[in-house]
């Protein structure tokens, strides 16, 4: 049964050209905007003493720009499939954080972490990249091509190197010792 909201969605999407063009425009509309505010590549207008930039040229040149861009299809494609993987990386972020914070109470997730904790936090960190990596479609190809040629001799080489640089960095690798740095008013 389709609910309200998805026929809602859909009507906004195929009448309307939601996701083809209005979030494409806004997306592009509100970068460029910001971009040029930032910048001030316009200039700025002092009005009784203060400082403004010239929004009314910012404003006509991102709605150009966001214009341009919502008439060609391919830079909307581009858009549209470039948002979705950065939302992807995003929500990626937050549930590896919200993991590591599983095991950590203070928030302090990198330093001062015993053996196990740190263990645990990259295999779980390990763990969410393949599932990312499966998500977008890549953990399939690679390991299929992998598995099909790993005895050809440019992937046993890169094999072979991944474990000799896993081995150096596990040898070589030394925790630093934080130095407690006391106040000079605390001296006095």
């Amino acid at each position: 049964m389709v609910s309200a909201f998805r026929n809602a969605l859909d009507t906004l999407a195929q009448r309307i050209g939601l996701f083809d063009v209005v979030l494409p425009f806004l997306l592009v509309f509100a970068i460029v905007f910001a971009a040029l505010e930032k910048s001030k590549v316009f200039g700025t207008s002092k009005i009784e003493g203060y400082e403004y930039t010239k929004k009314n040229l910012n404003a006509i040149v991102a709605l150009a720009r966001a214009f341009f861009v919502v008439a060609s299809s391919k830079f909307v494609a581009l858009i549209t499939n470039f948002s979705a993987q950065a939302s992807l990386i995003i929500l990626f972020s937050v549930v590896f954080l919200m993991t590591a914070g599983l095991f950590f109470s203070d928030g302090n997730f990198f330093q001062n972490i015993e053996k196990y904790k740190g263990f645990w936090v990259w295999a779980i960190f390990t763990i969410l990249v393949l599932i990312f990596l499966g998500a977008l479609g890549w953990l399939g190809p690679v390991f299929g091509f992998i598995t099909t040629h790993w005895q050809d001799s440019y992937v046993a080489a890169l094999i072979l190197l991944a474990i000799i640089l896993g081995a150096l960095f596990f040898i070589t690798h030394s925790p630093n010792p934080t130095k407690k740095v006391k106040n000079k008013k605390e001296d006095e």
